[in-house]
């Protein structure tokens, strides 16, 4: 996927090889004017498989949680994340300082202390969310002790 930029320049380079003038900037407005834009795929076609029991389990599933929140008894999602570099290494975002911090320039894992994963559990009843952090492989024992600490 290219920019907006990206396409204008290229566009634009190709219209001043045949011979006619054309800025970047010129391109991009002309572009936009026609609807084109940055589009992502959208997953709207339907290939026409379907698993025969999935609604039964979607039925099985909202039955459960109906029951649960019935009884009063806890309703979590559990999920791990994306797996971090631990060490000097560019994150996205900002942050208010006098001077910047010096972060490796290449994000090479030979260069990470180690690799952080999370583990989150989130309770929609109360809103609520807990993460932990482990530096060990993302397993069902590190699920099992997210949702024990969360307890």
């Amino acid at each position: 996927m290219f920019g907006r930029k990206v396409v204008a320049v290229a566009v634009a380079g190709v219209v001043q090889e045949v011979g006619l003038p054309g800025r970047s900037t010129t391109i991009g407005r002309l572009l936009r004017e026609q609807k084109f834009g940055l589009r992502s795929h959208r997953k709207v076609l339907h290939t026409g498989k379907s698993h025969a029991e999935r609604d039964r389990q979607f039925r099985h599933v909202a039955t459960q949680r109906q029951e649960f929140r019935r009884r009063g008894d806890p309703r979590i999602s559990v999920d791990t994340k994306k797996k971090g570099l631990i060490g000097q290494f560019k994150n996205p975002g900002q942050i208010w300082c006098r001077e910047t911090e010096k972060v490796n320039d290449l994000d090479f894992p030979i260069d990470a202390q180690g690799r952080a994963a999370p583990y989150g559990v989130y309770d929609p009843e109360r809103t609520e969310g807990h993460v932990c952090v482990t530096t060990s492989s993302d397993t069902a024992d590190l699920a099992v002790d997210t949702v024990q600490d969360w307890w």
